[in-house]
């Protein structure tokens, strides 16, 4: 997560309004605790660590089937609904209702160990 940090900057201003600085070390006086609870859950929301998500799992997929999985994109650049080759879902309240395992991101946020 650590990686991705001038992402996370930019999901928790898109996605939450709150507006981080971690240069600077400021963080909308989110305690780390906060900051890192809200941050595991961005992948859940259509923004930068979605996309970083769904790349991920494309790379594994990859792997695991030794043959590359691309995404479509067009000639001069990928479409609108897409962000570096990997097709962005916006997640909708009815799909949210039928978990993450359904949507293909089982696992990649343990609500259970979150308070």
């Amino acid at each position: 997560m650590l990686d991705y940090l001038p992402d996370l900057e930019s999901d928790f201003s898109a996605i939450h309004g709150i507006w981080i600085d971690v240069e600077a070390g400021q963080f909308a006086g989110l305690s780390s605790r906060r900051f890192f609870q809200t941050a595991e859950r961005l992948p859940a929301y259509q923004g930068v660590m979605q996309a970083h998500v769904m790349a991920e799992e494309q790379r594994r997929q990859e792997r695991e089937q030794g043959t590359p999985v691309t995404m479509p994109t067009t000639n001069g650049g990928a479409p609108a609904d897409t962000w570096q080759g990997v097709k962005v879902i916006p997640l909708t309240p009815e799909m949210a209702a039928h978990g993450m395992d359904a949507l293909g991101l089982g696992g990649v946020v343990d609500y259970a160990t979150s308070a």
